[in-house]
């Protein structure tokens, strides 16, 4: 069974439920004691989970700009972060995204103002 850790850890460390690895590509700081995939004996494997948030086609850019920055925003207060560390996301890559997606809104609003 693969599953995201927030869901299995509690059943892990309560001895109900046996973790063999993770599937990132490297160990997780919440449970430094399991393999990767790699280390387990399957190089090559890397699967991680994600969460999006949708809008309509045809939102105005406006709105999606203010969504993007809105949803930045909260990914960086300090009880957001503390929380999505708690679950082990992966912070780094979630603001690294936000980041990401703000930059292609931008290049998107300069294109569509020309």
């Amino acid at each position: 069974m693969f599953e995201n850790m927030p869901g299995t850890m509690p059943f892990v460390r309560a001895g109900k439920l046996r973790a063999l690895a993770v599937t990132s590509a490297q160990r997780s700081p919440l449970a430094p004691e399991l393999p990767t995939m790699a280390e387990a004996g399957v190089p090559g494997y890397e699967m991680i989970g994600w969460n999006g948030i949708m809008a309509a086609k045809g939102t105005p850019l406006e709105i999606v700009a203010r969504l993007q920055g809105e949803v930045t925003r909260i990914l960086h207060t300090p009880e957001i972060t503390q929380q999505l560390t708690a679950l082990g996301e992966p912070l780094a890559a979630l603001l690294s995204a936000a980041a990401a997606i703000g930059a292609g809104l931008a290049r998107a609003a300069l294109a569509a103002s020309k």
